[in-house]
């Protein structure tokens, strides 16, 4: 059976569809939870955290990122929130956001900061799964 068939395709899709309703339905989801947010953001776990917050003080992150600074945004209630950028744009500090100002700094500076002042080199300082932790850590700072 070749999956390039548009009925394979159709039926194929139909029952994926079948199953993401039925599994809604046992988790208590309605079925406009599925169709208008089909992938949950996951919350962090507690492990992935605690990784996170051990991570934030090991590379310095604590040292510019604590309540009050004048050097970096504050972890606390950093997590969705709304950045004013120096070129006059606003963005949301999603996980892409988060990521992007991790490894490139620079890309997306933060209006009353200054530029240059975060490393630059947590993309080789840091593995994937490292940043992930961090991220975890920032996500469960969001109502702090």
């Amino acid at each position: 059976m070749s999956t390039t068939n548009p009925a394979c395709l159709s039926s194929i899709t139909a029952v994926l569809t079948a199953l993401v309703l039925f599994a809604a339905i046992f988790s208590g989801m309605t079925v406009s939870d599925v169709t208008t947010n089909p992938v949950p953001t996951p919350s962090p776990t507690i492990d992935a955290v605690a990784r996170g917050e051990s991570l934030a003080y090991d590379m310095g992150c604590i040292g510019c990122h604590y309540i009050g600074s004048k050097t970096a945004a504050a972890f606390n209630g950093l997590y969705n929130s709304e950045r004013l950028l120096t070129n006059e744009t606003t963005v949301i500090a999603d996980e892409v956001y988060l990521r992007e100002s991790i490894l490139d700094p620079r890309a997306k500076i933060p209006d009353g900061y200054a530029r240059g002042i975060h490393p630059s080199d947590f993309r080789v300082r840091l593995s994937d799964q490292q940043i992930d932790y961090i991220i975890a850590y920032i996500i469960s700072l969001a109502d702090n």
